[in-house]
Protein backbone atom coordinates (compact mmCIF):
# COMPACT_ATOMS: atom_id res chain seq x y z
CA UNK A 1 0.00 0.00 0.00
CA UNK A 2 2.81 2.38 0.99
CA UNK A 3 4.37 1.87 -2.59
CA UNK A 4 1.30 2.28 -4.51
CA UNK A 5 0.85 5.96 -2.39
CA UNK A 6 4.35 6.64 -3.64
CA UNK A 7 3.91 5.88 -6.79
CA UNK A 8 0.99 7.90 -6.92
CA UNK A 9 2.87 11.13 -5.22
CA UNK A 10 5.52 10.42 -7.91
CA UNK A 11 3.38 10.27 -10.89
CA UNK A 12 1.66 13.23 -10.11
CA UNK A 13 4.36 14.93 -9.31
CA UNK A 14 5.71 13.98 -12.75
CA UNK A 15 2.42 14.90 -14.69
CA UNK A 16 2.74 18.68 -13.19
CA UNK A 17 6.16 18.81 -13.89
CA UNK A 18 5.30 18.14 -17.53
CA UNK A 19 3.01 21.11 -17.85
CA UNK A 20 4.49 24.42 -19.65
CA UNK A 21 4.93 27.03 -17.59
CA UNK A 22 3.89 30.36 -19.40
CA UNK A 23 6.51 33.25 -20.12
CA UNK A 24 7.03 36.19 -17.91
CA UNK A 25 4.04 38.55 -18.92
CA UNK A 26 5.87 42.10 -19.96
CA UNK A 27 3.76 44.83 -21.55
CA UNK A 28 5.00 46.02 -24.69
CA UNK A 29 5.99 49.66 -23.71
CA UNK A 30 4.98 50.97 -27.50
CA UNK A 31 1.21 49.54 -26.44
CA UNK A 32 1.20 51.03 -22.44
CA UNK A 33 -0.44 54.32 -23.35
CA UNK A 34 -3.98 51.85 -23.44
CA UNK A 35 -3.86 51.77 -19.82
CA UNK A 36 -4.20 55.98 -19.56
CA UNK A 37 -7.91 56.59 -19.24
CA UNK A 38 -9.20 59.27 -21.53
CA UNK A 39 -6.43 59.45 -23.62
CA UNK A 40 -8.95 58.79 -26.75
CA UNK A 41 -11.06 62.43 -25.78
CA UNK A 42 -7.71 64.26 -26.67
CA UNK A 43 -6.14 66.30 -29.42
CA UNK A 44 -3.52 64.22 -31.20
CA UNK A 45 -0.82 66.48 -29.55
CA UNK A 46 -1.41 65.33 -26.31
CA UNK A 47 -2.15 61.62 -27.62
CA UNK A 48 1.18 62.00 -28.89
CA UNK A 49 2.60 62.76 -25.33
CA UNK A 50 0.60 59.99 -23.85
CA UNK A 51 2.09 57.12 -25.94
CA UNK A 52 5.40 59.07 -25.25
CA UNK A 53 5.31 59.48 -21.59
CA UNK A 54 3.56 55.71 -21.03
CA UNK A 55 6.43 54.33 -23.49
CA UNK A 56 9.19 55.94 -21.34
CA UNK A 57 7.74 55.04 -18.08
CA UNK A 58 7.41 51.15 -18.83
CA UNK A 59 10.81 50.61 -20.39
CA UNK A 60 12.39 52.17 -17.01
CA UNK A 61 9.86 50.30 -15.08
CA UNK A 62 10.96 46.92 -16.91
CA UNK A 63 14.35 47.70 -16.68
CA UNK A 64 14.37 48.76 -13.37
CA UNK A 65 12.28 46.00 -12.16
CA UNK A 66 10.34 48.12 -10.27
CA UNK A 67 6.31 48.70 -10.53
CA UNK A 68 5.48 51.51 -13.62
CA UNK A 69 3.86 53.91 -10.43
CA UNK A 70 7.46 53.79 -8.49
CA UNK A 71 8.51 55.31 -12.06
CA UNK A 72 5.62 57.69 -12.67
CA UNK A 73 2.56 57.58 -10.87
CA UNK A 74 -0.66 57.59 -12.95
CA UNK A 75 -1.73 60.88 -11.27
CA UNK A 76 1.57 62.54 -12.29
CA UNK A 77 1.82 61.41 -15.84
CA UNK A 78 -1.84 62.61 -16.36
CA UNK A 79 -0.89 65.99 -15.55
CA UNK A 80 2.09 65.71 -17.61
CA UNK A 81 -0.48 64.77 -20.46
CA UNK A 82 -2.52 67.17 -19.69
CA UNK A 83 0.25 70.14 -19.16
CA UNK A 84 2.84 69.52 -21.03
CA UNK A 85 5.30 71.56 -19.59
CA UNK A 86 8.43 72.59 -21.03
CA UNK A 87 10.51 74.27 -18.41
CA UNK A 88 11.49 73.20 -14.72
CA UNK A 89 9.56 75.92 -13.70
CA UNK A 90 6.17 74.57 -15.23
CA UNK A 91 7.22 71.21 -14.69
CA UNK A 92 7.49 71.99 -10.59
CA UNK A 93 3.97 73.30 -10.85
CA UNK A 94 2.97 69.90 -11.23
CA UNK A 95 1.30 68.84 -7.66
CA UNK A 96 0.74 65.31 -8.47
CA UNK A 97 5.18 64.75 -9.77
CA UNK A 98 6.57 63.40 -6.97
CA UNK A 99 10.21 65.65 -6.16
CA UNK A 100 12.48 62.84 -6.00
CA UNK A 101 10.75 61.90 -9.58
CA UNK A 102 10.83 65.81 -10.61
CA UNK A 103 14.29 65.59 -9.46
CA UNK A 104 16.32 62.62 -10.58
CA UNK A 105 13.94 62.37 -13.47
CA UNK A 106 13.01 65.69 -14.85
CA UNK A 107 15.15 66.94 -17.34
CA UNK A 108 14.60 63.60 -19.27
CA UNK A 109 11.08 63.99 -18.91
CA UNK A 110 11.71 67.78 -20.32
CA UNK A 111 13.74 66.23 -23.40
CA UNK A 112 10.93 63.66 -24.35
CA UNK A 113 8.35 66.91 -24.47
CA UNK A 114 10.76 68.79 -26.16
CA UNK A 115 11.83 65.89 -28.63
CA UNK A 116 7.88 65.89 -29.95
CA UNK A 117 7.87 69.82 -31.38
CA UNK A 118 4.40 69.83 -29.74
CA UNK A 119 2.57 73.31 -30.47
CA UNK A 120 3.91 76.12 -28.37
CA UNK A 121 0.00 76.79 -27.82
CA UNK A 122 -2.14 73.31 -27.26
CA UNK A 123 -5.88 73.06 -28.07
CA UNK A 124 -8.09 73.70 -25.06
CA UNK A 125 -8.84 70.48 -22.80
CA UNK A 126 -12.07 68.87 -23.68
CA UNK A 127 -14.89 69.86 -21.24
CA UNK A 128 -16.79 67.09 -19.84
CA UNK A 129 -20.41 67.80 -20.50
CA UNK A 130 -23.06 67.25 -17.74
CA UNK A 131 -25.68 65.14 -18.13
CA UNK A 132 -29.25 66.41 -17.39
CA UNK A 133 -31.07 64.70 -14.39
CA UNK A 134 -33.57 63.08 -16.55
CA UNK A 135 -30.46 61.17 -18.18
CA UNK A 136 -29.05 60.35 -14.70
CA UNK A 137 -32.21 58.96 -13.89
CA UNK A 138 -32.18 56.71 -16.77
CA UNK A 139 -28.54 55.46 -16.07
CA UNK A 140 -29.76 54.78 -13.16
CA UNK A 141 -32.71 52.26 -13.92
CA UNK A 142 -30.73 51.09 -16.54
CA UNK A 143 -27.86 50.11 -13.70
CA UNK A 144 -30.71 48.33 -11.64
CA UNK A 145 -31.85 46.29 -14.97
CA UNK A 146 -28.39 45.39 -15.42
CA UNK A 147 -27.65 44.43 -11.10
CA UNK A 148 -30.93 42.08 -11.33
CA UNK A 149 -29.75 40.45 -14.07
CA UNK A 150 -26.34 39.86 -12.68
CA UNK A 151 -28.20 38.26 -9.68
CA UNK A 152 -30.80 36.03 -11.49
CA UNK A 153 -27.77 34.69 -13.36
CA UNK A 154 -25.07 34.91 -10.47
CA UNK A 155 -22.53 36.93 -12.36
CA UNK A 156 -20.85 40.53 -11.52
CA UNK A 157 -23.36 43.07 -12.92
CA UNK A 158 -20.25 44.71 -14.64
CA UNK A 159 -19.35 41.37 -16.82
CA UNK A 160 -22.96 42.61 -18.55
CA UNK A 161 -22.64 46.13 -18.83
CA UNK A 162 -20.23 48.31 -17.19
CA UNK A 163 -21.43 52.05 -15.73
CA UNK A 164 -19.39 53.76 -18.57
CA UNK A 165 -21.47 51.55 -21.09
CA UNK A 166 -24.67 52.38 -19.60
CA UNK A 167 -23.92 56.47 -20.01
CA UNK A 168 -22.77 55.26 -23.88
CA UNK A 169 -26.18 53.72 -24.44
CA UNK A 170 -28.10 56.52 -23.01
CA UNK A 171 -26.51 58.85 -24.91
CA UNK A 172 -27.45 57.51 -28.06
CA UNK A 173 -24.54 54.93 -28.67
CA UNK A 174 -25.79 51.56 -30.35
CA UNK A 175 -22.70 49.62 -29.65
CA UNK A 176 -19.99 48.18 -27.77
CA UNK A 177 -20.29 45.23 -25.25
CA UNK A 178 -23.58 44.61 -23.93
CA UNK A 179 -25.47 45.06 -27.62
CA UNK A 180 -22.93 42.25 -29.11
CA UNK A 181 -21.98 38.55 -28.80
CA UNK A 182 -23.98 36.92 -25.70
CA UNK A 183 -24.43 40.09 -23.88
CA UNK A 184 -27.28 41.36 -26.73
CA UNK A 185 -29.35 38.57 -25.71
CA UNK A 186 -29.02 37.99 -21.99
CA UNK A 187 -29.35 42.06 -21.37
CA UNK A 188 -28.77 44.58 -24.45
CA UNK A 189 -32.38 43.78 -25.49
CA UNK A 190 -33.84 44.32 -22.26
CA UNK A 191 -31.44 47.72 -21.68
CA UNK A 192 -33.03 48.69 -25.57
CA UNK A 193 -36.28 48.37 -24.50
CA UNK A 194 -36.12 50.23 -21.26
CA UNK A 195 -34.72 53.33 -22.76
Amino acid sequence: MFVFVKETVVTGWFEFANVPVPGPFVTDPQEAWRRIKGVAALDEARQTLARTLAAWRERRAISADRPRSWILPDPALRDLVLQAPRTIQQLSLIEELPEGIRNNSGQELLALIADLRLPVQLPPLPRRQRREPAENELVRKLAQLTQQTGRELGIAPEILATRRELERLVGGARDGAPLSGWRQNVIGNRLLQAL
